[in-house]
């Protein structure tokens, strides 16, 4: 039985092994355990069990051959890379689980196209936005530029202003202030305004105790003019205006003990006589007369006197 060697002599040691086996052999035991397991049934029955798939639905068939994109007959003559004899059979296939889309080569073909034409169109779009990035940064330079120059031009041009300007915004944090806004509030205020210049993000409260000014006109929206408040040894005339509603306010801040502030304030409120006298006098022209012309003369030679008394003292 072991391989090699040659048929007979191998045929031969075989027949040798079983005649020395029967020499050996117990015949009458052999019998007996013959009849004694005669009744045994070594017999076995095996049930059909149909493993066969079912055969799909001609629509299905349809549906998975238009999304291979081979609706048409000419296309599912098949070309066999699949293992396949037709796109038809293949279709089938796949209904059935066995294959899938990737193992049609023409489908992989046609996604693949699909595929470098999206990735291209991406490219293109992501060139264009790049582009735009660019040229947005660009732009943002250039208006982050303007914005400094701008910032700068008003800083200067607020500190020629010989009352005191103060922004601030909702919360009544200082947006920007002039020097002769710091030289009112004090020595602690020009200190803290070589650190920070303008006092950007003090809170007005701290700074001066009419800040409640600025929050009336914040909450109301309503501008308050002109009024007059005691600060120190000093009288202020405050005027606080909206910039932006309920979001910025700002505050134009005068010393009326000031000489310059002095001297414009009576020619104001020289002028306003005039125009309330002559609003009057309009009223009741015909029991005044000439009496009109006569206190608008007076007045303005008021106010003549006192500009060239200033002149004088300037001299």
């Amino acid at each position: 039985m072991s391989p090699g060697g040659k048929k007979f002599l191998r045929r031969s040691e075989v027949i040798h092994y079983v005649n020395k086996r029967l020499r050996g052999i117990d015949l009458v035991n052999w019998h007996e355990q013959i009849e004694r397991f005669s009744h045994l049934d070594f017999g076995r029955k095996f049930n059909s069990q149909d493993r066969r798939m079912p055969y799909p639905a001609e629509n299905e068939i349809r549906r998975v051959l238009n999304d291979m994109g081979k609706s048409k007959t000419e296309d599912q003559l098949g070309c066999g890379a699949c293992g396949y004899p037709s796109c038809r059979e293949f279709a089938v296939a796949h209904l059935q689980g066995l294959t899938n889309y990737e193992m049609c080569y023409t489908y992989t073909i046609q996604k693949l196209h699909t595929f470098i034409s999206k990735v291209n169109a991406a490219n293109d779009k992501l060139k264009r936005t790049k582009e735009a990035l660019k040229e947005s940064e660009e732009k943002a330079r250039t208006g982050e530029t303007h914005a400094l120059e701008a910032a700068e031009i008003t800083t200067a041009m607020l500190d020629k202003i010989s009352a005191g300007v103060v922004l601030v915004d909702e919360n009544l944090r200082v947006i920007e202030s002039n020097r002769a806004f710091i030289s009112m509030v004090g020595e602690d205020a020009q200190t803290i305004n070589e650190l920070i210049p303008g006092l950007k993000g003090a809170e007005l409260a701290s700074l001066v105790p009419f800040y409640r000014l600025f929050a009336t006109v914040l909450q109301s929206g309503q501008d308050l003019l002109n009024r007059d408040t005691p600060y120190g040894e000093s009288i202020l005339n405050i005027s606080v205006f909206t910039i932006k509603k309920q979001k910025v306010v700002g505050g134009i801040i005068r010393d009326l003990t000031s000489p310059d502030v002095r001297k414009e304030e009576v020619i104001n409120r020289a002028r306003e006589v005039i125009k309330e006298n002559l609003e009057t006098v309009q009223q009741i022209a015909f029991l005044l007369g000439e009496s009109a012309s006569k206190t608008e003369k007076i007045l303005t030679s008021i106010i003549d006197a006192q500009k060239l008394g200033s002149k004088e003292e300037e001299g």
